[in-house]
């Protein structure tokens, strides 16, 4: 493991390149992945991001705080590499992807989104779901995008709100998602909040998602 980590902070990329994928193919267990992870601060930038790459990989949850700092005080494409593979961990990381999304750097926002959206498990539904109530309207907004993708009718509620939300855009959208996930409990909501915003897009979305809450199975 010294003679790796010597490698990786060497000035030779092919040698480090090499370096990582030895350590992330033939050294497993938690202690070598404790010494690649203290490495990452003293690694030149392009190091740094092929080994933080490998890191999530392992899913060994023993890097997981190193690699929550590089999302934290790293620069945005670090951030944003490992929020992309941050899903390799689980529900360990639904936490650190549901808080990067909605920040200022668009593209470290979006590789949050998609990693959220990647990530099983019940945890992950909750993350999302309580993005939908969230006080910051680019919060509101992936979270209902990510409720289409995943299919979440735990989202409906949420989804209902913003449906009658004063903004066009963000109404829109919510109802777009629910002329798929609508069922017979949303019919009076959606009824009021046509009758709020009679708007030529508003009706036309509502009658969409009206058609499919009047097909969907009650629920029990």
């Amino acid at each position: 493991v010294p003679i790796l980590l010597e490698h990786l902070g060497g000035d030779d990329p092919g040698l480090a390149r090499a370096a990582i994928w030895v350590a992330y193919h033939e050294l497993p267990g938690s202690d070598v992945t404790r010494l690649l992870a203290e490495a990452l601060p003293g690694l030149a930038r392009e190091q740094r991001l092929w080994l933080a790459g490998a890191l999530c990989r392992r899913a060994d949850p023993t890097a997981l705080p190193a690699l929550l700092r590089c999302v934290e005080q790293g620069d945005a494409e670090l951030r944003a590499t490992v929020l992309r593979m941050l899903p390799y961990f689980g529900a360990r990381a639904t936490s650190a992807l549901a808080a990067a999304i909605g920040a200022a750097d668009q593209s470290v926002s979006r590789a949050a989104e998609n990693a959220l959206g990647a990530t099983p498990g019940p945890e992950a539904t909750v993350a999302i779901v309580a993005l939908l109530t969230d006080a910051e309207q680019a919060r509101r907004l992936a979270g209902i995008r990510l409720a289409g993708v995943r299919g979440l009718v735990e989202a409906r509620s949420g989804l209902v709100r913003s449906a009658n939300a004063a903004d066009a855009v963000e109404r829109l959208a919510a109802l777009k998602v629910l002329a798929d996930l609508a069922s017979p409990a949303e019919v009076a909501p959606l009824l009021d909040g046509l009758a709020r915003f009679p708007d030529g897009p508003t009706r036309e979305a509502v009658g969409r998602a009206l058609a499919a809450a009047c097909k969907a199975d009650p629920e029990p």
